[in-house]
């Protein structure tokens, strides 16, 4: 990010991590009998997750000129995959 600062960049925004718990393959490998979201793999998201957004929000005070965002999809897509008829015809 600093980098990035310091090439000029002064609105920079980073897509949290999904729930890479619920994709194909982590269901097959921890989500059991039932291809269940794999729990683990989720729990490290949301750690990550906090984690990127206090750094943005510490860069953002630390560089005031310039604006960081966090684009958030681990929880849209965490809705859409517990009420799927929310979105659409099922």
């Amino acid at each position: 990010m600093q980098e990035l600062y310091r090439l000029g960049g002064r609105r920079i925004g980073v897509f949290d991590v999904p729930v890479i718990g619920c994709v194909p393959s982590q269901r097959t490998l921890g989500g059991g009998i039932f291809r269940e979201c794999s729990n683990s793999s989720n729990q490290a998201a949301m750690l990550f997750n906090s984690k990127l957004f206090k750094e943005m929000r510490t860069l953002g005070k630390k560089y005031s000129d310039a604006r960081f965002v966090t684009l958030e999809s681990y929880y849209p897509f965490m809705d859409i995959i517990q009420n799927p008829s929310k979105y659409g015809k099922y």
